[in-house]
């Protein structure tokens, strides 16, 4: 009895061992492309803050908000329909169009902060294109309404500029909680 065990003592070490290279090889390959995964979410992770950071500085420098709240109470104060005019001609949101399907590969919450954001920012392109076509007379001046809600979407536009402002810095701020810089 003692030999035939020892008989399939070399089919057992074939065995074992051909099970621990399979073992070996399915986790180089399973650590393979989980370093890929993460190191392109990282990218991406990136990407987004850095045009994200561009959008959030441009809107702040060039002071919008405050712009449009101005011409709302100039709208109020003057009982007339005062228009403002930012011209949009570029595509600001590249990173996002080049790279919305791959939201889902991030991690948390950021891949709905991020759409929110960039959803919010598309409302704004798309409200600053209907103004600046009214004032270049591509479009009337019937959106505007009356003094008062004209006034009122002024003041609506600046607030979600400021709102998104705000959505945007906080997802920055997930962005480099996620995504530390030490972490490649």
């Amino acid at each position: 009895m003692s030999n035939e065990f020892g008989s399939y003592i070399p089919l057992c070490s074939a065995l074992a061992g051909g099970l621990l290279s399979l073992i070996g090889s399915w986790g180089a390959v399973w650590f393979s492309t989980r370093s890929a995964i993460n190191r392109d979410s990282h990218q991406l992770a990136n990407a987004f803050k850095g045009e994200m950071s561009a959008l959030v500085h441009i809107a702040e420098l060039r002071n919008y908000a405050a712009s449009l709240r101005e011409q709302a109470k100039w709208c109020t104060d003057n009982n007339a329909v005062g228009f403002f005019s930012a011209p949009s001609r570029k595509e600001y949101r590249a990173v996002y169009k080049a790279n919305v399907g791959k939201l889902g590969s991030l991690k948390g919450d950021l891949p709905k902060q991020i759409a929110i954001v960039y959803t919010q920012m598309a409302s704004l392109q798309e409200d600053l294109k209907t103004l600046d076509e009214i004032h270049i007379g591509t479009r009337t001046d019937a959106w505007m309404g009356q003094p008062v809600t004209a006034s009122q979407r002024y003041s609506g536009m600046a607030l979600l500029i400021e709102d998104t402002i705000s959505k945007a810095k906080a997802t920055l701020t997930e962005i480099d909680r996620l995504y530390p810089v030490s972490a490649r």
